[in-house]
């Protein structure tokens, strides 16, 4: 098989043939101390969006995995706080 130069191995979870879910590493830890950012995402290819919930989300499950800005020496906060409702369809 033929692959990018810039590309890595993936491994890709299926759910019945009906949703894909993958994890995925954001940000650049700073120093040795920070953990990298780790989240269990499900892909929509129907958009160009990746939303990830910030270390203040105040409406995330108990449990959820969180971005935490101070631990990413490349994110950049934005001061901008959002809701989003999705339908189906």
């Amino acid at each position: 098989k033929r692959r990018l130069a810039d590309s890595h191995h993936c491994p890709l979870g299926n759910y019945d043939n009906v949703q894909y879910h993958l994890k995925i590493k954001i940000g650049h830890r700073c120093g040795d101390a920070a953990e990298d950012q780790e989240f269990q995402v499900v892909p929509d290819t129907g958009s160009s969006d990746l939303w990830i919930p910030a270390s203040n989300c105040t409406h995330c499950k108990s449990g959820t995995a969180k971005f935490k800005l101070k631990q990413s020496c490349s994110a950049k906060e934005l001061g901008d706080r959002i809701t989003f409702r999705y339908g189906d369809g």
